[in-house]
């Protein structure tokens, strides 16, 4: 088999598995999800929350993982609306699909947010057992927004004087 064969054999294997997690997440969503929050994410009005656009999808996700292992009950402001309804935990799932589902919501629908890995989960697996969330035992995403604001400036001023602190290249080989 020549080289030419073989790197379009390769390329193209790699091309098809790194599209079977985000075909494997929209399944799961489909399967999962999609009965209470709807195609879009758009949810039902009164019932179901919408996950597009929502701050609290793009919000911590620690508050995410803590849901699906916890379930959440009471009521949830998003996007400025009030919601009164029960989300059951989806313990049976693996860390990996927790990840894999909350990683395509966080992407999709408007949203913006990080991706979410299996450690991550497996780190809170010790919720399950524990009583439903409230918002009140959840990360404010407004207040958690603001934090991290705090912390950008900081990060960039970390940034700038690490590379003041760094000699550049002309003057390392001067001295040599």
């Amino acid at each position: 088999m020549n080289n030419s064969l073989k790197f379009t054999l390769v390329a193209s294997a790699t091309l098809v598995t790194s599209l079977l997690p985000s075909f494997a997440s929209e399944d799961l969503y489909k399967t999962k999800c999609l009965m209470c929050h709807q195609a879009g994410g758009v949810g039902i009005p009164n019932a179901f929350p919408p996950l597009a656009e929502s701050e609290w999808v793009n919000g911590p996700a620690e508050n995410l993982i803590r849901i699906q292992l916890r379930g959440l009950t009471g009521e949830i402001t998003v996007k400025g609306k009030k919601y009164k309804s029960m989300m059951p935990p989806n313990v049976a799932m693996t860390d990996a699909e927790i990840a894999s589902v909350l990683t395509y919501v966080r992407s999709n629908f408007g949203n913006k947010a990080g991706a979410v890995t299996a450690d991550m989960v497996k780190a809170l697996r010790d919720e399950v057992g524990k009583p439903m969330l409230t918002v009140k035992d959840l990360k404010d995403p407004e207040k958690a927004a603001a934090e991290e604001k705090k912390k950008e400036p900081a990060k960039e001023e970390t940034k700038k004087e690490e590379t003041k602190a760094e000699p550049k290249k002309e003057e390392t080989k001067e001295k040599e």
